[in-house]
């Protein structure tokens, strides 16, 4: 309930429509958040530094991928404040549970995923199966 409640509240459209990427740049830019893309990122970071944060990011990434590198790393930010993190699509460390709860939702909100199957809504949007999956992990455990 305390990811819905933070999330909800701070992140426009959060689990009422699909947030695409110019939704997430929108999100950075009005929170001073700078994005770099390099090829020599894995996937994608949550940096620090003098001051300012950053969100490194694979320029290698597909574009669905690219999303859900961005909402997770946002979700980081909103969610486990001045910690330096790197992506990780596991969901047993708690912060990177967390951080991926938060961006399966705002990639696929509720109505988009009732009533469809996984591998429907993974090829429907082609999106990571991955990153489906936790989306119906949310809303068996946390019914949103």
């Amino acid at each position: 309930m305390f990811l819905y409640q933070l999330a909800h509240a701070r992140i426009a459209g959060w689990n009422r429509r699909v947030l695409t990427e110019t939704d997430a740049l929108e999100f950075c830019r009005s929170r001073a958040v700078r994005i770099i893309s390099d090829p020599r990122i894995d996937f994608g970071q949550l940096r620090y530094y003098k001051g300012y944060t950053f969100i490194l990011i694979s320029s290698r990434l597909n574009p669905e991928m690219r999303l859900w590198v961005l909402w997770h790393e946002i979700a980081h930010y909103l969610l486990h404040g001045y910690s330096t993190t790197r992506f990780s699509a596991s969901t047993v460390r708690k912060k990177d549970r967390e951080a991926n709860y938060v961006a399966a939702v705002a990639m696929m909100p509720r109505h988009l995923i009732e009533g469809r199957t996984i591998d429907e809504v993974a090829a429907d949007f082609g999106y990571p199966r991955e990153v489906v999956v936790i989306r119906y992990q949310v809303w068996e455990r946390e019914d949103l």
